[in-house]
C-alpha cells in the first residue's frame, strides 16, 4: 500500500525541488502575502499544498503509516515548522529531492512505535 501512495508523490518530485527550494518558499510563507510577488506567493503555496497531500495521504494509511501524530492529525503551521527545522539544521542534505526531505522530517519528528 505504501508504494501505491509514494509512486505518485515520487512521480511529482521528477519536476519538484530540492531542499534549497523548499526552505526558501517555506519561509516564504511566513511573511505577508501583500509584500511578496505573484511568483513567491505562488512557490509558497504550492510547498505548503504539497506538504498537505503528503501528510493527508499519510493519513490514508492504515498499519503502514510512514509518521504517526499523537493525535492523528498536527496543524499545517506545525508541520512547516519542523519541516524548517530539520532543513535548517541539516544544511548538508538541502541538495536532496524536497519529497524526501519532508517525510524525513516528519518520520524523525514523529516515529510510528510498533506494537
Amino acid at each position: 500500500m505504501k508504494g501505491f501512495l509514494i509512486a505518485p508523490l515520487l512521480a511529482i518530485s521528477l519536476f519538484a525541488a530540492d531542499g534549497n527550494t523548499l526552505l526558501k518558499n517555506l519561509n516564504l510563507s511566513g511573511g505577508s502575502v501583500l509584500q511578496m510577488t505573484q511568483k513567491e506567493v505562488m512557490s509558497a503555496s504550492f510547498s505548503m499544498g504539497y506538504i498537505e497531500g503528503i501528510i493527508k495521504s499519510n493519513m490514508f494509511l492504515n498499519k503502514e503509516k510512514f509518521f504517526c501524530f499523537p493525535n492523528k492529525r498536527i496543524k499545517n503551521t506545525q508541520a512547516i515548522k519542523i519541516i524548517v527545522k530539520f532543513l535548517e539544521d541539516n544544511p548538508k542534505k538541502l541538495h536532496e529531492d524536497e519529497t524526501v526531505l519532508i517525510f524525513t522530517s516528519l518520520i524523525k519528528a514523529f516515529p510510528c512505535h510498533k506494537k
